[in-house]
């Protein structure tokens, strides 16, 4: 057979049949926000039922337990080696600039506010929200400073990836390495956390109960007056360590999230909004844990939620959580007041604030009045001589935390691996032909690839009129159906599919941490599955429908790009898969651990796989089939020299050798072509 131009290929009508990235997304979207409106009236109608002060107590230490778990583990409290590198004195109150480790070498940077009278006083723990300079932001400090002189000990640290904690921010400069934001390195940290089991949100959780125990820690600390107050991510930050530390006896949520997160009511084509990855507990949606359940089970313990203004929906979960506490018969102590202002932690707010926390901590109604209050500059504050502890290789970064956290693995299985992907049941294959007609003699077939009832895979089927005997691929991947055009006019049966939602290759910047495919990675581990889970479900559904196309027993899977993944767990399960051919895909998840920032999406990612095994291990599971890995990239999507790659394979080498067919593994530098 004469191969095709390229040319000729590009004419061809039946290659449109790929779809469209945006409508990819969006029925993807729809199908998992289906999913999650589906268990909201499911947990509507189970939270209707709690009708009195036991059931819901009951309902209250479910949900406490369930996010405990959620956060992962939190470890021990180790010694918190506290340092005090400077005190300054103001009028009325005090400011320490504190360091302690909430884990071995994992150093916090804080500011103390402490009145002038004597003690002992309530405190307030004071997690920050999302500004890049943190605890020093100026409508903090007003807000520290009004609680300390109404008489509180704040203690208002810096969140990981802010302020002193920050890791891509150049304090000789004054620049973000690439343009890098606080948000950034939560998502880029917070998806290897996940990885792992673990979640970033359990470690900022961490570093807020070390907080406390250092609060306790002092003489001028009364114990049994402790409060959380947060602003934005520091609110919501505030809701999740409501659950984690009873030792907090009163709590302000200020713009932290006080809604309902589902029944989400997706319209087709629009964007599912996404925060940062410690924003996040999964997989919450199976356990009914709205963000209105996390206010509504701080009860009875006094709470204020504050918003910029009312909405319908800011009312509606009020309401929903004015009902728990007054069940409980605390109708006074929740409370809500409104900025009528943009998002901030307004003069309104603060006032608020304090005079919330005075009359529940100190029996008395707060300042009705913010006196004048200069916020300080940064070298009054800073911890640290340049205000970075990475510049003064102070301790360690959460990254290399992260990496310490990588251990060696054992031999797994595939029914190991199986429960890991969280792979749902494999519906009977019925490929529906939508299409068919024959270009430059190949039979080209478009097709409908039924998944469940609702979504089906697009695929296309190339029939060459005289093909080779060797056995059909299927094809997976990111690239132009050209390619496979091209394959096709050499004589071999292929079946290019589209898996569920993609949307093209990784950005070359670091967008893809706030993309679709990672919005649409949220929603699936909201409810318990994984997207790249799923693809792999769908891998192997294109595989059971090839066999049907084409009459055959086996087929060769040939994967391009990230889509590596999903081909290399599909061969460990499949044993119909003769062949397995991955072109430039991820070295390995421990790949990304080792360095601060990489450019693949969460979609490739599973949940705690990294506790059961890394992809040379599952690679390992492929012998004696043929297995040929060509030009793995790295965590930035750059080539990896052969004798890295060739290191990191030891393990699958290892398993070949073992069944006698060391031949069989080829591990190349560069792209080879398809076979």
């Amino acid at each position: 057979m004469t191969p095709i131009s390229r040319r000729a290929i590009l004419t061809w009508p039946s290659l449109a049949w790929a779809q469209p990235p945006a409508a990819a997304q969006s029925s993807l979207a729809l199908h998992l926000a289906a999913q999650l409106d589906n268990l909201a009236i499911e947990w509507d109608a189970r939270r209707a039922a709690i009708t009195t002060p036991a059931a819901f107590q009951n309902r209250i230490r479910f949900i406490q337990a369930r996010v405990r778990e959620m956060l992962g583990p939190l470890g021990p409290a180790t010694p918190l080696h506290a340092e005090v590198t400077r005190i300054t004195q103001r009028d009325g109150y005090r400011i320490e600039n504190l360091l302690f480790q909430s884990a071995p070498n994992l150093w916090v940077t804080a500011n103390l506010y402490v009145p002038a009278s004597p003690g002992p006083h309530p405190a307030v723990l004071s997690p920050c929200g999302h500004y890049e300079i943190s605890r020093q932001h100026p409508d903090y400090q007003r807000a520290y400073i009004l609680l300390a002189r109404a008489g509180f000990v704040v203690l208002a640290y810096d969140p990981t990836g802010q302020g002193e904690r920050r890791q891509y921010w150049d304090p000789v400069t004054k620049t973000q390495q690439g343009m890098l934001r606080s948000v950034d390195e939560h998502s880029l940290s917070g998806h290897l956390l996940l990885l792992l089991g673990q979640s970033l949100t359990g470690y900022l959780v961490r570093d807020g109960m070390r907080g406390i125990d250092y609060l306790l820690s002092r003489p001028d600390v009364d114990p049994q007056r402790i409060a959380c107050a947060g602003h934005s991510g520091g609110g919501t930050l505030t809701m999740f360590l409501a659950h984690a530390d009873p030792r907090i006896r009163c709590f302000v949520i200020n713009e932290g999230g006080t809604f309902h997160r589902w029944p989400m009511h997706l319209q087709p084509g629009a964007k599912v909004p996404i925060a940062d990855a410690e924003q996040n507990l999964f997989p919450a949606a199976i356990h009914g844990i709205d963000a209105c359940d996390l206010h509504s089970a701080i009860a009875p313990r006094p709470l204020l939620a504050l918003i910029e203004n009312y909405t319908p929906a800011f009312q509606e979960t009020a309401a929903h959580i004015r009902r728990r506490y007054s069940l409980l018969g605390h109708d006074a102590d929740f409370e809500t007041a409104e900025a009528q202002a943009p998002h901030a932690w307004t003069q309104k707010l603060r006032l608020a604030t304090a005079d919330f926390l005075s009359r529940h901590l100190l029996q008395k109604p707060g300042p009705t009045e913010e006196p004048p209050a200069n916020p300080e500059p940064p070298d009054v504050l800073n911890v640290t001589p340049s205000g970075s502890l990475k510049h003064e290789q102070r301790g360690l970064t959460l990254f290399q935390f992260v990496q310490r956290e990588v251990h060696k693995h054992q031999p797994v299985t595939s029914a190991a691996l199986r429960q890991f992907l969280r792979l749902p049941a494999q519906p009977k294959p019925e490929p529906r032909r939508i299409h068919g007609e024959t270009i430059h003699n190949i039979r080209v077939e478009t097709y409908d690839l039924p998944i469940d009832s609702t979504l089906a895979l697009k695929a296309t089927a190339y029939h060459p009129a005289s093909p080779s005997r060797e056995a059909p691929i299927v094809l997976i991947g990111d690239q132009p159906h050209v390619m496979n055009a091209e394959l096709a006019s050499q004589g071999r049966r292929i079946l290019a599919v589209d898996v569920r939602g993609l949307t093209g290759p990784p950005s070359a910047n670091f967008s893809h941490l706030f993309a679709p495919e990672t919005a649409h990675a949220y929603l699936a581990w909201y409810l318990n599955q994984d997207l790249c889970g799923l693809r792999v479900a769908d891998t192997l559904q294109s595989i059971a429908s090839a066999r049907l196309i084409f009459k055959t027993t086996s087929v060769v899977l040939e994967s391009r790009g990230l889509a590596g993944v999903w081909a290399l767990c599909a061969a460990a399960i499949e044993p119909a898969i003769s062949a397995t051919t991955c072109l430039t895909p991820l070295l390995s998840y421990a790949a990304l651990t080792r360095t601060d920032r990489h450019l693949v999406p969460a979609s490739y990612l599973v949940r705690g796989l990294l506790q059961l095994a890394d992809l040379p291990e599952i690679a390992a599971l492929i012998a004696p089939r043929r297995l040929t890995i060509a030009a793995p990239v790295d965590a930035m999507l750059q080539p990896i020299p052969l004798n890295e790659a060739i290191a990191e394979y030891r393990p699958t080498r290892d398993a070949y050798r073992r069944v006698g067919h060391a031949g069989r593994f080829t591990l190349a530098a560069g792209p080879l072509p398809s076979a």
